[in-house]
């Protein structure tokens, strides 16, 4: 439902900035629908009519919750991420991030069923096996047994000088 509900927009997009700012808006606008809701079913009791059921301002209402938690999960695997970009090749500890990209590999996948279509989440899903896969080459080229004759033909195939 998220692809077509009214917080379908910028913050449940990867590009969003701020999206705890774009949630807390959301947040108060629900809110507004809510109270007006109530006070439809009070006039409506009052003057023994019958009143919508407005089953969509649960839906959205739970919608917002699970990408709360989403977002949650971005911000924490993009920091983790930065830092460890900013690691140095020597002191890349492959087995330690193996085991923490894992984890949150597990973490998601036992999120609410209802985000596994989302747009968002199978990015966030596919940032961690990307990690994963560069994760395993990092592995094999911290090998002792990796020559210079490989180092050099790596350097020749990516255009990259470096020093290992």
């Amino acid at each position: 439902m998220l692809n077509r509900s009214p917080i379908a927009g910028e913050v449940s997009s990867w590009s969003c900035n701020y999206p705890y700012l774009e949630i807390d808006r959301i947040h108060l606008e629900i809110k507004d629908l809510e109270e007006m809701m109530c006070r439809l079913n009070e006039q409506a009791n009052l003057f023994e009519v019958s009143c919508p059921d407005f089953k969509h301002v649960p839906i959205v209402r739970k919608e917002l919750r699970l990408l709360k938690i989403l977002w949650d999960y971005i911000i924490i695997i993009r920091s983790w991420f930065r830092d460890w970009e900013d690691t140095q090749w020597t002191r890349i500890d492959s087995e330690a991030m193996d085991m923490e990209l894992k984890k949150f590999s597990k973490e998601i996948r036992s999120l609410d069923k209802d985000m596994r279509n989302w747009k968002i989440y199978l990015q966030l899903e596919s940032m961690i096996k990307n990690m994963l896969t560069a994760l395993k080459a990092v592995a094999e080229l911290q090998n002792p047994a990796i020559r210079d004759r490989h180092w050099q033909q790596l350097m020749t195939a990516t255009k990259v000088s470096y020093s290992y």
